[in-house]
């Protein structure tokens, strides 16, 4: 079934509506949001309407994968924050670690920019 969506924009833009709405089960969600992130990206709109879901565990997949690159990081930051909010601590809790995740993602490029930067006034 994953293999199929990967090349079926249509299809896997349906598949996450149906999860959306708990007409799929949890764990085609789980393996999609491991799909490679130019795929993600074309569907991106659909992702970012799981995060609004009436399903605890579907917020928390989809929160868990803000960080995996098929966002640019400013917009991951944004809806991590908004997810700080939510009523499940669950919810809650991925959102703090998809915030650490990007920051350390941030401090590791901050890193490896000024090493080459001091490698290059050397």
């Amino acid at each position: 079934m994953v293999n199929t969506v990967k090349a079926d924009k249509e299809k896997l833009t349906e598949i996450l509506k149906r999860i959306n709405i708990e007409q799929a089960p949890l764990n085609l969600l789980r393996k999609l949001v491991d799909l490679p992130n130019d795929i993600l990206r074309e569907v991106q709109e659909v992702m970012l309407n799981l995060l609004k879901s009436a399903n605890n565990d579907i917020r928390s997949i989809t929160v868990a994968s803000l960080s995996k690159g098929w966002i640019d990081k400013e917009e991951a930051d944004k809806f991590a924050k908004e997810m700080l909010l939510d009523k499940d601590p669950i919810v809650r809790n991925q959102a703090v670690l998809v915030l650490r995740q990007i920051m350390y993602q941030q401090m590791k490029e901050d890193s490896d920019y000024f090493s080459k930067i001091s490698k290059e006034i050397e």
